[in-house]
């Protein structure tokens, strides 16, 4: 503390007889026990202390040095009670008290106390003047003197801390990618805590994972409004501009921050993944090196990262080395391996850069493969706990071709929770999707919904449908074919005489259509083949006697095909019968 020098008269002229007040200041008193102090005169030195504290009670600084000599003369206790009552009474944002207490306690073999009250330290002033003395305290009392309950409790805190954290701002549902979620609770919670930054943030992803791109934007631009240097913000937008006007859109946006580095682990790994997402991968590579030098032990998703971005930078021997580092991890294995894998193969074929997703994980590609696996095992339990799965799969809705569309609306009809349902309704509602598209859905809603009504976007235009008029046959007009072939075989029933079996012989057909339909080519073939294997089929089961020369005959194609087709036709219905 700076000292002031006291104050002198302007009036004195000469000798005078008149006493002159000495006005003895705090300042006064704190370079007398300055002076004390460097003379060792540490009694002395308390006095001067003690005095300053007279003079200016409100000074939390003059109470701590008081604390300070109590401490250096041994009077542990005593020296407690003074900052506890800074703590207490004069500032109790004075944080510095924390650690002198946790010194105090530490002298007087109260482990526990010393250990709780420098983690305090360490959570509040996280870059405060004695930050490495109080981590080596930490360390030194943990590792001799048996500590670790205090840290317990405070690792339990935290957790609870971020727990609730995540709760707020809704980040738990993104993790666990239930995006309809995500939506719901954040627009609520902004609504009960308009200043809530964070969960505004979230919203806006929580928009563009579930393709309202226009919502995303503009949630991003009132974040950017408050706060014009909020990084999440920042960066949420820059990938929108890539997603709404292309590569050099966000090229020339994110120009401007290629000087900025954050120090702060999560924002550096935030603008770097964003580097990767919009297509500046160079510079994302480099920004994740220079985490990797900042950081001790990288994580999992940090090696990935690195790699997959070298690689679409076309580094493929830093890709390379990074990945075979990750593939020592037993868990990363598999997929570290998948990912040489790729890039021998585009080495050999003589590409110069591959595109990888920064999403540690195995690609949504080997995810449906997997699904398929998890399917014929029974394990759609495990896909409804399976965040990074659903995550796949709601990205998948918003941007994969059709055919993985239909394998994704599949896998949404086996899982069949709320989640599920909610997913295919915002599939509807937010897309113009093609016709197949909104009929598979449509009938899928209507196998699993509880709820009547269904919203879909059509010609750009929003129209409400009840799921009590959607026929069941509806699904005749994916495909020509599709109803020439039930138009051959009903016409085969009404010449026979077997109308009583019309009814099931139709239902049968339109079941194993929507069970067909996510894998189909929609190539039918020979539509004699299908009606032939169809009635065979449901004639046997019926106990009506037929063969496969009169169905051959009456198509005119080989009985061999009939058979084939019917078998097929049986096996993909028994499969969905063993599954339900």
């Amino acid at each position: 503390m700076k000292p002031v020098s006291p104050k002198r008269s302007s009036n004195l002229q000469g000798h005078s007889n008149k006493v002159i007040p000495f006005q003895q200041t705090a300042d006064y008193f704190h370079e007398r026990g300055l002076e004390y102090l460097r003379r060792n005169d540490l009694h002395r030195a308390l006095r001067a202390f003690q005095r300053t504290v007279e003079a200016d009670p409100n000074n939390p600084a003059n109470h701590c040095n008081v604390a300070g000599i109590l401490a250096e003369l041994g009077q542990f206790t005593d020296s407690i009670a003074v900052l506890e009552k800074v703590l207490q009474e004069v500032d109790p944002d004075m944080s510095e008290c924390y650690f002198y207490l946790a010194n105090n306690y530490a002298h007087l073999g109260q482990y526990d106390l010393a250990e709780e009250y420098i983690l305090r330290y360490l959570d509040v002033c996280p870059d405060g003047e004695y930050v490495l003395e109080a981590e080596e305290m930490l360390d030194l009392l943990l590792e001799e003197f048996g500590g670790g309950q205090a840290y317990s409790r405070y690792e339990a805190e935290q957790e609870e801390q971020e727990r609730a954290a995540a709760l707020r701002d809704g980040r738990h549902l993104l993790e666990q990618g239930k995006f309809e979620e995500a939506v719901e609770w954040l627009e609520r919670m902004i609504v009960k805590e308009p200043e809530n930054i964070a969960a505004r943030n979230n919203l806006s992803l929580a928009y563009f994972y579930t393709g309202q791109t226009e919502k995303a934007l503009k949630m991003a631009e009132e974040v950017l409004t408050q706060q014009p240097d909020n990084l999440h913000a920042l960066c949420n937008y820059g990938v929108y501009i890539k997603q709404q006007w292309g590569q050099e859109a966000a090229v020339e946006y994110f120009s401007k921050f290629e000087p900025v580095f954050p120090l702060n682990y999560d924002l550096a790994m935030k603008l770097a993944t964003t580097y990767g997402l919009v297509g500046m991968h160079v510079q994302a590579m480099r920004c994740f090196l220079t985490i990797a030098r900042f950081t001790i032990d990288p994580d999992v998703i940090l090696i990935h990262s690195i790699a997959a971005a070298a690689a679409n930078a076309g580094y493929f021997a830093t890709a390379k080395r990074w990945w075979t580092k990750l593939s020592k991890d037993e868990k990363m294995y598999q997929m570290a391996e998948y990912y040489l894998r790729v890039l021998s193969e585009a080495e050999q074929e003589g590409y110069k850069k591959v595109n990888i997703s920064y999403q540690y994980d195995i690609p949504v590609q080997l995810q449906y493969v997997e699904m398929r696996r998890r399917l014929k095992e029974m394990d759609v339990e495990t896909w409804r706990d399976d965040p990074i799965f659903r995550a796949s799969l709601q990205w998948g809705l918003i941007h994969g071709n059709q055919q993985t569309k239909f394998s994704i609306l599949f896998a949404l009809s086996q899982i069949g929770d709320d989640v599920a349902e909610k997913m295919v309704r915002q599939f509807l509602r937010e897309q113009d999707v093609e016709e197949e598209l909104r009929i598979y859905s449509l009938l899928l809603l209507k196998h699993i919904s509880k709820v009547n009504f269904v919203e879909i976007r059509h010609n750009h235009q929003l129209q409400r449908l009840s799921l009590t008029d959607v026929q069941e046959d509806i699904i005749l007009q994916v495909n020509r074919y599709y109803q020439e072939v039930w138009s051959l075989a009903e016409l085969w029933l009404f010449r026979q005489g077997y109308e009583n079996i019309h009814g099931l012989v139709k239902k049968t057909w339109l079941k194993y259509l929507y069970l067909r339909l996510p894998e189909d080519d929609k190539k039918i073939g020979k539509i004699g083949i299908w009606a032939g294997g169809l009635l065979y089929l449901v004639l046997r089961y019926e106990g009506i006697s037929v063969t496969l020369r009169e169905l051959s005959e009456a198509f005119e194609v080989s009985s061999t095909s009939i058979r084939k087709a019917s078998q097929r036709i049986e096996q993909l219905l028994l499969q969905n019968v063993q599954k339900e």
